[in-house]
């Protein structure tokens, strides 16, 4: 494996199993849910440091405190010092300033619990900095990723949440676009290595942006279902733009928000 693949393997960030189980047997429904802010490029630099901006206007918009704050990079400075010393204190105090510290701590407390025992219907998230699709053409071990996941999508509801790109988009190039929400039988233009090169592949498993914050942008993932099963899962993307309604997801034609019935294997 070439370095560029390690590098791009290296990106992935997180994996996040959501597990619940009601307080006991009764067969009366249970409401289970749960709620995670995701987004990626957090920058200094242009005034793209928009955490507590979005974090605020997708708990102002859709009334609910997150339980858990996923970020899958970029952290760059910005005034001639793009790589600045950083502190994961400043980040916390970026998330703190909406949502209180018992909230990340409830977060981490499920994420333990799920390590030891995720059980087989339960979905995952996974955030990664590079997508999988090409496009820039500086994440050549998309496809490695891409088979993993889709392996793990035959026994698992699987999202997969991404960003990078948004240079382009800054420079008019609209073409992630088309990508910002593909589902279970849409087909992903996945990027290689140098012997393979750029595959058409399809999807088992749910891939979309997580919302640039560097442009203002942010997305909202809630799970829900009852007796400690999830049933379906919703994407909403917010834009720090109150204006500016994000009635589709990019190009993709599906509608902002989009609701996705889990398959429970």
């Amino acid at each position: 494996m070439n370095e560029k693949a390690m590098k791009w393997l290296m990106t992935l960030a997180m994996m996040l199993g959501l597990a619940a189980c009601s307080e006991n047997d009764n067969p009366v429904q249970q409401q289970t849910k749960a709620t995670l802010f995701v987004a990626t490029d957090r920058h200094e630099a242009g005034g793209g440091n928009n955490l507590t901006a979005m974090l605020q206007r997708a708990v102002d918009a859709s009334g609910v405190r997150p339980g858990t704050v996923l970020l899958g990079g970029d952290y760059v400075g910005g005034k001639g010092d793009m790589t600045p010393v950083f502190s994961i204190d400043d980040l916390y105090s970026e998330i703190y300033a909406v949502v209180d510290p018992l909230s990340a701590e409830s977060a981490t407390r499920h994420f333990t619990e799920w390590v030891s025992t995720l059980a087989d219907h339960d979905p995952i998230v996974v955030m990664t900095h590079v997508p999988m699709h090409a496009n820039r053409g500086d994440n050549p071990g998309g496809i490695v990723w891409y088979e993993a996941l889709s392996q793990a999508a035959k026994h698992h509801d699987i999202i997969v949440l991404w960003g990078h790109n948004h240079t382009l988009e800054e420079r008019g190039n609209d073409k992630d676009q088309y990508a910002y929400l593909l589902t279970n039988g849409d087909s992903l233009s996945v990027q290689g290595d140098s012997l393979v090169g750029v595959v058409r592949k399809p999807l088992n498993f749910t891939y979309a942006n997580a919302g640039y914050l560097k442009l203002g942008h942010c997305s909202v993932i809630t799970f829900s279902g009852n007796n400690g099963i999830y049933q379906q899962m919703e994407i909403r993307r917010y834009s720090l733009d109150p204006a500016d309604n994000e009635k589709e997801f990019g190009l993709t034609g599906k509608p902002n928000p989009y609701i996705i019935q889990l398959r429970r294997k």
